[in-house]
């Protein structure tokens, strides 16, 4: 007896120390204080005042939403910024680290570390895998077949291509991550990214793929392509193919027996370290990752919504193809960031300044070596870390 309740005792103790460890500091909200929140879509902007003026009847004049696009900050002259990750990370030292309740947590693979309490991703841009449902019936083809890249060249189902970045990544991001787990760090690693781009080579030699240097933006109007990447910023919803719901979102196909993932990026809001009113903040953010909020986030169309597929019956998404997004959304990543000269540098920045689709290119059209283009690309990282 005495045993069995020396256990619960313990238990007890166990479970109020985890209790106490995860229990968020509740901010007093500043008397006569009024902050700026800058917010990209005027819609999501209004909705969100009015769960304030809801939530928070005696503070209705606390917050003034300031409605404007992205555009990366020169200077932080607002309370509560509208920025994404890979900016964030940037500025960690400019922004307060407000940890905040959230009713709703988004998917953990779309969530910095670096950005615990600092930044907090509402919603996601980035390509998405889209089909054509009548397109591919038109050929006789099924859906099943776009499970993977093999299947789809086994059933000769062209696949929408561009020398893009974006369009490259899924299938060579992982010829530059080679993971120091003592460390916690990626690099490039030479052996692993030759192995990676003679895969790609093969593929895009196997596959057909076509290059579309014009970037086409509809490419499931034309019935060559069944299936590709699309940016997920370009509206659809007024084509006759959407309308009539042929258009369909899902994650990307495997290839190699590996699934690919779409880079995106993570949009939010951030506090500024300037800001004197922290209690208000943390209740705007509050309110923002509640099941009040999120709703008004899916009601507003902004971008893409990260939302759980776990906690999709506690919302209204009344457009089916919508909820595909979202889920596609869901298995995209974020760029990584890996370990060159002592210093931690997202990939994305780092191949936008390298022209990696430019030295690919010429190595798929030629009889270059893979190691040969590794140290091109590696060479040109270096002159790129050592401007800038």
């Amino acid at each position: 007896m005495k045993k069995k309740l020396l256990l619960i005792l313990m238990f007890m103790y166990l479970a109020s120390g985890c209790t106490a460890a995860t229990k968020i500091e509740k901010l007093p909200m500043e008397d006569n204080g009024r902050i700026i929140v800058e917010v990209e879509n005027e819609d999501y902007a209004l909705k969100l005042k009015e769960l304030w003026n809801k939530r928070y009847p005696n503070k209705q004049s606390a917050i003034i939403f300031r409605i404007s696009p992205y555009m990366p900050h020169k200077e932080l002259d607002a309370d509560i910024i509208w920025t994404n990750d890979l900016e964030a990370l940037q500025l960690t030292s400019k922004l307060q680290n407000i940890p905040i309740q959230e009713e709703y947590k988004i998917e953990k693979h779309l969530v910095r570390k670096e950005l615990e309490h600092i930044f907090v991703p509402v919603c996601a841009k980035g390509k998405l895998f889209l089909y054509n449902e009548q397109t591919l019936h038109e050929k006789g083809k099924k859906i099943e077949d776009l499970e993977s890249f093999e299947s789809m060249m086994e059933n000769h189902i062209s696949y929408y291509h561009s020398h893009d970045l974006d369009y490259i990544y899924p299938f060579i991001k992982d010829g530059f991550i080679m993971q120091d787990k003592r460390k916690q760090e990626n690099y490039p690693d030479k052996e692993i990214f030759s192995v990676q781009i003679d895969h790609y080579k093969k593929l895009y030699h196997d596959a057909h793929f076509m290059d579309d240097i014009y970037l086409q933006p509809n490419f499931f109007f034309d019935d060559t392509y069944p299936c590709g990447l699309f940016d997920s910023e370009v509206s659809i919803e007024n084509t006759i193919p959407y309308k009539q719901q042929k258009l369909h979102y899902m994650p990307m196909p495997t290839w190699n027996d590996q699934q690919l993932h779409p880079a995106c990026v993570t949009y939010g809001f951030a506090v500024n370290k300037k800001s004197k009113y922290s209690g208000l903040a943390q209740a705007f953010l509050e309110l923002v990752k509640s099941k009040e909020g999120i709703q008004a986030l899916a009601d507003s169309q902004v971008s893409v919504p990260l939302i759980k597929e776990e906690d999709f019956d506690d919302f209204y998404i009344f457009d089916h193809t919508r909820k595909e997004k979202i889920l596609a959304m869901n298995a995209s990543e974020l760029y990584p960031l890996i370990q060159l000269r002592n210093t931690n540098k997202n990939l994305y920045s780092i191949l936008q300044n390298v022209d990696i689709t430019g030295i690919l290119q010429n190595y798929i059209c030629s009889k270059q070596s893979s190691l040969h283009v590794y140290e091109e690309i590696y060479e040109h990282m270096q002159h790129f870390l050592d401007d800038s």
